[in-house]
């Protein structure tokens, strides 16, 4: 959401009226009050957009493939101590002991590897090394692997060695492709243990695809907008996920970097010093036991926009739900990016400074003629010049005298937070609650306020929720009373 600060307006319902005379008991009449109606009256609109609660599980391309980190090893295929076929989940990376079940991909026994053909599953060996083989075929399978097919005999030595140029693809009963490099066929790889022993290597498609290999492709991110952004050639989007890669929309002006410092402490952006990604491990610890990666507390990423604004990122986990068992590759993040141009990453307070009495906005924070400021929820008062506010819980035509004591400097007790309650994330004025307002001038004031967003909008529609007008724009209602009396009547 980009702010856009607009002139406040002022829209004057009824103007003093001053009625003087004498009653028929001699007293003088109704004491002089003005009453008016202010609108859209800035509040220190932000010039931040920041998260409410962390982004969650962007997709950082999350792989297509299962591979094991190390290879498979010693599966054993039909050894005395465990004779017939060892059925093996490829997408698992696990023994299977059900012959009949579907969750088996390929069969190890002696020489010969089988298919789950019982459900639908095939197996062939087609030429070319591992490595190279980028692609499965669209048919071909068989039930089994035909004899010497991915491997050469040795009559003199009757040792089986894998054939390097030949490379074994498997269908697999989930509608999947798969390749698999035989490594050794002997106990611990070793040709002098036992045969029948296979370690193996092999990588697994998950989608269906006969390509045989993971596609990069980035996630795009509006910080500003706060959402995912489709074209990679657009300049609306300030920052990219592949896998541990975070990348700048460089094409068109962006950069990033990572910084020393945790996320809350990194109050300036660097004027220069970016780059078109982040360097690899500059923001994450891995563990090469476990194989988890951590996000560093004490560094934080900062990005430079295609605007020229500025941002902060904190990622907060690399796992689907922030949970390292579950998949990799989906962040969860908070961020901050500053919409003004300048490198300073926070929002430094400007309130709105409001004459009750004229309807005017006063520019001089120090002087005496203004009556009440506005500053995101927090309303306060020219405490400085003997002002206060303090609120009632009455409804505001039925307040017909001010309090003449229990006046604080500010007061954010007239509204509600609807949190994750609909209208989620909303501040709402509540219902019956008036604040009261001793001027510097030794006057008295009223106030409703009655929207606390951009043209006074309709809270409970449903555009209020799916395009809500910026905040920190009031709109309210009040009447002064202009003689120091503490009577609205």
């Amino acid at each position: 959401m980009k702010v856009v600060l607009q002139k406040a307006s002022i829209l004057f319902i009824f103007t003093a009226l001053l009625v003087t005379g004498c009653d028929s008991g001699g007293n003088d009449g109704p004491a002089p009050v003005v009453g008016e109606l202010a609108e859209d009256i800035p509040g220190d609109i932000s010039t931040v957009e920041q998260t409410r609660s962390p982004v969650e599980n962007i997709p950082a391309n999350p792989s297509t493939v299962t591979q094991p980190r190390t290879p498979v090893a010693n599966i054993e295929g039909d050894v005395e101590s465990n004779p017939g076929y060892t059925f093996f989940d490829l997408d698992a990376g696990a023994v299977v002991e059900d012959s009949a079940s579907d969750a088996w991909d390929i069969g190890f026994g002696g020489t010969t590897l089988i298919a789950n053909s019982g459900n639908e599953g095939g197996i062939q060996v087609i030429s070319g090394a591992y490595a190279d083989v980028e692609e499965a075929p669209a048919d071909g399978y068989e039930a089994e692997t035909a004899q010497s097919s991915w491997y050469n005999y040795d009559f003199t030595s009757h040792q089986v060695t894998p054939k390097e140029d030949q490379t074994i693809v498997v269908e697999t009963p989930d509608g999947n492709y798969a390749k698999i490099e035989i490594l050794s066929y002997y106990r611990d790889s070793n040709t002098e243990n036992e045969s029948r022993y296979f370690t193996f290597n092999y990588t697994l498609k998950t989608n269906g695809e006969t390509a045989l290999y993971h596609e990069d492709t980035y996630t795009y991110y509006d910080l500003e907008a706060g959402e995912i952004i489709e074209d990679a050639a657009s300049s609306d989007w300030d920052v990219a996920f592949d896998g541990t890669t975070v990348m700048a929309n460089d094409a068109n002006g962006g950069g990033i970097q990572v910084v020393a410092g945790a996320y809350a402490e990194v109050e300036e952006a660097p004027e220069s010093g970016y780059a078109a990604a982040t360097a690899q491990s500059s923001w994450y610890n891995y563990d090469f036991a476990t194989h988890v990666i951590t996000p560093k507390e004490d560094q934080t990423i900062v990005v430079h926009t295609p605007e020229g604004n500025y941002g902060k990122i904190q990622v907060l986990s690399y796992y689907e739900d922030g949970e390292p068992t579950n998949d990799s590759r989906y962040y969860t993040f908070n961020y901050l990016v500053k919409t003004t141009g300048e490198t300073q990453l926070y929002h430094e307070s400007e309130p709105t400074y409001f004459d009750l009495e004229s309807g005017e906005i006063v520019q001089d924070a120090t002087s005496p003629q203004w009556d009440i400021a506005f500053s995101g929820t927090t309303i306060a008062a020219n405490a400085e010049n003997n002002g206060g506010i303090q609120s009632l819980n009455i409804a505001f035509a039925d307040v017909d005298e001010a309090p003449v004591e229990g006046y604080a400097a500010t007061n954010a007790e007239w509204y509600n937070y609807t949190g994750n309650t609909p209208p989620t994330h909303a501040v709402l004025p509540v219902e019956g609650v008036t604040l009261v307002v001793q001027t510097p001038d030794g006057n008295y004031a009223k106030v409703r306020i009655i929207s606390y967003y951009e043209g006074n909008p309709d809270t409970s529609s449903e555009e209020f929720i799916t395009d809500r007008p910026d905040p920190r724009y009031f709109t309210f209602e009040y009447a002064v009373q202009t003689d120091g009396s503490v009577y609205f009547e």
